[in-house]
């Protein structure tokens, strides 16, 4: 790099025993996009005892773009990252794991996007290994820059986001050194503390955990030492004025994130003792996180938080065993194609760890009551979401009339203040999401929802209905879904059961797409969920299509394409996709005889296209599967009939057998 172009961006990867994903993580550098005379990549080595370093030395005698430094072991990764932010040369650093790996257009894109904004932190999208991504409240908008810090921004802690390498500087930016935990909270409040020109970048997928029994994201820790570290992580925080919206804005994140997130469903999991340890670490704790910040948590968090905040562990532990298990369980109502668009329609039910939907009652007037309720859009025993709290109407004095309150025993809620237990459905929302099965990558997709309490006997359940589009020109963020299998999900906001579910279906939706040039195929997968196969991965048009015998159409004139007729294929656009079907060739019949130069007859649940019993062996003919003007067929370019029983045909680099509906299906 010594041609005097300025370095952008230096990655810095600390190492230590790195496991094979080192390799993935720099195939990763290779492909990078921005050019690169215009980045480097410092990997620091903290003493591995493994050869890994020599490993780093041979990767780069053959990468001028990779440095290797080496320190004695220190047995975290703070110091290998300053070690490494001090060699650097770019504009920016960005902190990258050694297991992890990078977006062929990550670089190129986080730097263009900084620098047009003047940046001093970029969040980039983050993707994690099997789990929903890290924060993904944040990936819904590009932000250059935020308005200010919310809840949303401050979601993904980690230090994989791109930072200006003089602001750093200037502010003494550094990772805590030693044997601690939490380092990122560390540095990223230091950092979210002293600017106010952070970004987001929403609309492409620039890292990816790697998650494996080996690495760091899934280590044990210290009890003494995280909670220390933990606390030293607020130190940048605590030290900005009240006055400061970030400060509560911070605190609330910490707390929800690390403190009463081991209050939910998994803490009666914990053994006696390890409950007694956090709670007397979490109430001397409580003196950095004040009371006002609870009107930001969500309805479970309030009550978790009140129980913690009085001391009274015995009905956090109640709590904890009537929590594990809640989850949203989608169901498929309707699936259908719409002009090249997956319309998809799916109802929800927040259930109990049983299985049971969750029990709701409603206030009304100064006492509490199941209710009734009218709302005509919503059908008889439904009732209204409305604008706002679910029931609220304007003229209501008391303004927790119609809130929707969990039952719960009185052992836990005896004394707890309505406002704490309040729930408001009106405020909740259904989010679909599609998840590569491949890269783990994650969109959310566009939709109307709504969320509503329904009589169930004398109590109410909250359910959810959604229906939401799925494009395949669109989908990532505007842009062309990548080939692959998608998984849909869902997720209910604003009640504080937020996690994400798949979308189960009870039929296969059995009509694919051809789609400006590719396939788009919704199926039901062996565990009775609902994907979407782009480009035939799992499975195919043909296969799916499973024509009927009259779709066969005999050329009239040898040497012409026979025609196999896709009418169940949504069309949109042109697509051309060449191929080839193995089959017997047949002899021609006589001039005249059956409806033309090759006729057709069936052969069980498959048919023949020409009439004779066929060569002896299999021959591959070029194909193509073609969609145009609305409608979708099979052209195979035979000089001779060929026999479709046990034919394959291979489009997209998949074959699949040609499955004919029997007569009468």
């Amino acid at each position: 790099m010594g041609n005097g172009t300025e370095v952008l961006v230096s990655v810095i990867v600390a190492t230590y025993n790195s496991p094979p994903e080192l390799g993935l993580l720099v195939a990763s550098l290779d492909a990078q996009t921005l050019p690169v005379e215009q980045w480097e990549a410092v990997f620091v080595d903290d003493g591995s005892t493994d050869g890994t370093h020599a490993r780093l030395e041979a990767l780069a005698a053959t990468r001028p773009y990779l440095r290797v430094l080496q320190i004695p072991n220190s047995g975290w990764p703070g110091r290998p990252r300053n070690v490494g932010t001090d060699a650097a040369r770019g504009r920016y650093v960005f902190y990258c794991d050694h297991d992890d790996y990078l977006f062929p257009e990550a670089l190129e894109r986080m730097v263009r996007f900084a620098e047009g904004a003047g940046l001093d932190v970029l969040h980039p999208k983050e993707v994690v290994q099997g789990w929903s991504s890290p924060g993904w409240h944040a990936w819904r908008a590009n932000a250059a820059p935020l308005a200010g810090l919310d809840e949303a921004a401050v979601q993904c802690i980690t230090p994989h986001k791109l930072y200006r390498r003089a602001f750093l500087a200037d502010h003494g930016i550094r990772f805590p050194e030693g044997r601690i935990r939490l380092e990122d909270y560390s540095f990223n409040a230091m950092a979210w503390c002293a600017t106010q020109a952070v970004g987001v970048l929403a609309d492409y997928p620039c890292y990816r955990w790697s998650i494996h029994a080996g690495n760091s994201h899934k280590a044990g820790y210290d009890f003494e030492v995280y909670w220390r570290s933990f606390e030293e992580s607020l130190r940048p925080v605590l030290a900005l004025p009240d006055t400061d919206p970030r400060r509560d804005v911070l605190l609330l994140r910490w707390y929800r994130s690390r403190i009463l997130e081991r209050l939910a469903g998994g803490y009666c999991a914990y053994s006696d003792a390890d409950r007694e340890r956090f709670t007397a670490r979490f109430t001397q704790l409580l003196e950095h996180f004040p009371e006002r910040i609870d009107a930001g948590l969500q309805p479970p968090e309030r009550l978790r938080s009140y129980l913690l905040r009085r001391g009274l562990y015995e009905r956090l532990l109640e709590l904890s065993r009537l929590d594990a298990g809640i989850r949203v369980a989608p169901e498929v109502r309707d699936v259908h194609w719409s002009g090249g668009v997956l319309q998809v329609a799916v109802d929800a039910t927040l259930l109990e760890g049983a299985g049971a939907p969750l029990l709701f009652t409603r206030r009304t007037g100064t006492s509490t009551s199941t209710g009734t309720g009218t709302n005509t859009e919503a059908g008889a025993g439904t009732e209204a979401a409305g604008e706002g709290p679910v029931g609220r109407h304007a003229a209501d004095p008391d303004p927790l009339a119609g809130a929707l309150f969990r039952r719960l025993p009185e052992s836990i809620i005896a004394g707890v203040p309505e406002e704490v237990l309040a729930h408001y459905p009106a405020a909740a929302s259904v989010e679909p999401v599609i998840r590569s099965r491949e890269t783990d990558v994650d969109w959310v997709l566009p939709g109307r929802s709504r969320v509503d309490a329904s009589r169930l006997g004398p109590a109410l359940a909250v359910r959810a209905e959604a229906v939401f589009q799925l494009d395949p020109e669109a989908a990532a963020f505007g842009t062309r879904l990548d080939a692959g299998v998608w998984d849909i999900f869902v997720r209910i906001t604003g009640l504080g059961y937020g996690a994400t579910h798949r979308v189960r279906t009870g039929w296969d939706p059995g009509r694919p797409a051809l789609v400006n040039g590719r396939s788009a195929n919704p199926y039901r997968t062996q565990g009775g969920a609902l994907a979407l196969d782009v480009g035939s991965f799992a499975r195919t048009v043909v296969g799916s299509a499973r024509p009927r015998r009259q779709d066969l159409v005999p050329s009239p004139v040898p040497g012409e394409p026979l025609v196999l007729r896709l009418p169940a294929v949504h069309v949109v656009g042109q697509t051309r996709l060449h191929g080839s079907v193995e089959a017997k060739p047949v002899e021609p019949v006589a001039s005249g005889a059956g409806v033309g130069a090759w006729a057709a007859k069936a052969s069980g649940r498959r048919s023949v296209l020409a009439d004779g019993a066929g060569g002896a062996g299999k021959t591959t003919y070029p194909a193509q599967l073609v969609g145009e003007g609305g409608s979708a067929r099979v052209e195979i370019s035979a000089p001779t009939g060929v026999d479709l029983t046990e034919a394959r045909m291979r489009f997209e680099d998949r074959w699949s057998a040609v499955l004919f509906k029997p007569p009468g299906e």
